[in-house]
């Protein structure tokens, strides 16, 4: 089985694509006005339920955070994937959203890595690249028939 190394995450992958103008096909995602954005909306409206159960808290900073310092913060967090340390609860808010788009990253590739286990594309043929399971008829039932169909008879099985 081969694949071709590294898997990139579809928004690196989307980021890419060009037309035949050197135009990007799709939007580019410029996470300094993102939380830019996101601030603003704190200030107005504090934190939704989501940011609430991720922080802990609800929104109480009167802190301040300049364009620069941001994309500072976000070129150093990108650079080292690690937090970096900070008085600012603005900064660690994003610090803490950025935290966890990287454990969703890291959860994504190895679903990936899983996927591709299992799976393979025919690479020649009628069948040229259909994905093709990778496992045996004993193996793929225990693994999915039995979780998902509990009142399967193990016998038959």
């Amino acid at each position: 089985m081969e694949f071709n190394p590294p898997y990139i995450g579809v928004l690196k992958f989307l980021a890419g694509l060009e037309n035949s103008e050197h135009r990007l096909l799709t939007p580019e995602f410029k996470e300094h006005n993102y939380f830019n954005e996101l601030i603003k909306k704190w200030r107005l409206d504090g934190f939704d339920s989501e940011e609430k159960e991720l922080f802990g808290e609800d929104f109480t900073t009167t802190d301040n955070v300049s364009k620069e310092e941001l994309i500072s913060f976000i070129e150093k967090y990108n650079k080292t994937k690690k937090f970096p340390i900070t008085d600012n609860k603005l900064l660690n808010y994003v610090g803490q959203i950025k935290t966890k788009w990287f454990a969703q990253g890291e959860i994504g590739t190895e679903i990936h890595a899983v996927l591709q286990t299992l799976f393979t594309k025919v690479q020649s043929g009628t069948n040229k690249g259909i994905l093709r399971l990778e496992l045996e008829d004993s193996i793929l039932k225990s693994l999915i028939l039995k979780k998902k169909y509990k009142y399967i008879n193990e016998s038959i099985i």
